[in-house]
């Protein structure tokens, strides 16, 4: 996936979440001290493949998006069910279209996500994805 997709999605999550609960983006310094709950997220990428033949740079570039919803332990799983729902609705079935981009999510899936964090729960939305950029090398 190139930086030109991820940019795109990133710019989305941020519009329709970041006044919902703060967001940990990958490879960027995050202050989780003192904090009860946040969003964390996560690129899976697919093997990009030329969408067509011939001199067009048209690249499809499949991929998940994983949410990863953290909430305190023993406070239950309301809340971050709550926030796993308005990011699956946010994203469900969404276009984006960003310069020579264009992103279509496809239907999410939610699951838990919790590993034994000590201090946190964790909620994972699944959030799949297949980019098409005509301008640039998707890998």
């Amino acid at each position: 996936m190139n930086e030109t997709i991820r940019l795109a999605i990133e710019t989305q999550f941020n519009t329709d979440i970041s006044g919902t609960l703060p967001i940990e983006f990958e490879n960027v310094a995050f202050d989780r001290e003192g904090r009860s709950e946040w969003v964390r997220l996560t690129f899976l990428d697919g093997d990009a493949f030329n969408a067509t033949m011939g001199n067009s740079k048209k690249i499809k570039a499949p991929g998940t998006l994983i949410a990863t919803v953290f909430q305190l332990r023993n406070a239950g799983t309301k809340r971050a069910r709550e926030v796993a729902d308005i990011i699956a609705d946010n994203f469900r079935n969404l276009r984006i279209t960003s310069g020579t981009v264009k992103i279509e999510f496809g239907v999410p899936t939610l699951a838990n996500g919790d590993r034994g964090d000590p201090v946190y729960w964790m909620e994972n939305v699944a959030l799949p994805f297949l980019a098409e950029d005509t301008k640039t090398d998707a890998t």
